[in-house]
């Protein structure tokens, strides 16, 4: 029987890069970006720490007609090779965050995300995440 899963190892920067040209993006089906400030803030402290943030699930499909890019900027490809199965809150708000990129939250509103850091030795902290509806970063 043919190998239908693989074990592919993508750096941070390539997946963020990888959503930047838009060669990695949603299904339609997935639901809106509706992680709050304090998980966005969690995920960049288990970074900071060396913790393991989880797997993700991506999808190579060229034909599937219903998908979308993440944020609200124009991107290289005109449609996705690759869809976000399951990851898409922790890598929309990396792609958030580390690129400076609008992109939009549950109720259609695209939204800039900036995450002040002040690390310490122990600890990541973060004050708040500031959003800007407007304003660029």
């Amino acid at each position: 029987m043919p190998e239908i899963f693989s074990n592919t190892t993508l750096t941070v920067n390539q997946l963020i890069e990888k959503i930047d040209t838009g060669e990695l993006g949603l299904p339609e089906l997935q639901r809106p970006f509706i992680w709050k400030d304090s998980k966005v803030r969690d995920l960049f402290d288990s970074m900071m720490r060396g913790y393991p943030i989880g797997y993700l699930m991506l999808w190579e499909c060229p034909s599937l007609d219903k998908k979308k890019s993440i944020g609200v900027d124009a991107h290289s490809y005109d449609s996705p090779k690759e869809v976000i199965i399951d990851g898409q809150q922790r890598l929309t708000s990396l792609y958030a965050v580390m690129k400076g990129k609008k992109v939009i939250n549950s109720t259609n509103t695209p939204l800039n995300q900036r995450l002040p850091l002040r690390n310490t030795q122990t600890r990541l902290r973060v004050a708040r995440i500031v959003r800007h509806k407007n304003r660029p970063l």
